[in-house]
Parts: structure tokens; sequence; C-alpha cells
């Protein structure tokens, strides 16, 4: 019969955190609550990123850090695609190709140099 799996409040999370702050044993307090290993793991980690990122100056939505490290993926990738697709700008070898064409410049009737 599969577990029913049930929310647990703020306030339950909470307290075993602060217990794994104030140094009780991961697995004693896993064993006491219930949790698994890893839930309490992983709130024990936020509950320390969230308190960290309220002693700087100008706190970060950690999802606005996401959002910028992805922002700079995609300026990055469309910088290369803009200059693979400019002539000059593939990474053609004279006589791998058609004379003066490639399949990308054939796509677009330019030619390779």
């Amino acid at each position: 019969m599969a577990k029913k799996r049930t929310r647990k409040s703020v306030k339950v999370k909470e307290q075993a955190v602060l217990r794994l702050l104030k140094g009780e044993d991961l697995e004693l307090v896993s064993r006491q609550t219930g949790f698994a290993l890893h839930e309490l793991s992983r709130w024990r980690d936020k509950f320390i990123m969230a308190g960290r990122e309220n002693l700087k100056c100008h706190p970060q939505d950690p999802l606005n850090a996401e959002l910028e490290q992805r922002d700079k993926l995609i300026s990055k990738l469309a910088l290369e695609n803009e200059i693979l697709k400019k002539p000059g700008g593939s990474f053609c070898r004279p006589g791998t190709h058609q004379t003066g064409t490639t399949p990308h410049s054939r796509l677009r009737g330019q030619r390779c140099r």
C-alpha cells in the first residue's frame, strides 16, 4: 500500500531545521520527526541560503539569479549564432564544399569566403 503524502507545515519544518542547526544529529532528527534525511538536508540548505541572502545589502531572489544565468547563456548562444550566420564567420575550409557554396550559405544564397 502506498504512503499518503502529506504537506508539512512551515512551523514543523522550521523546528526540525533549527534542531539541526543547533547541532542535533541528522539521523536522530529524521527518526524522531519521520522526515527523510534528504528532505531535512534540503530544508536546512535552503534555510541557510535564505539567511545569507537576507544579510546582503540588496537581497537577491534565488529565482532572479537563475534567470540571470539563463539570460547570459541565451545571449552568448545568440551571439555565436550571429557570428556563424555572417559570411566568413563559419568554420568552412577551402576545398570542403562545392565551389563557393556551403549547405548553410546555399540556404541564403550567400557564398563562403
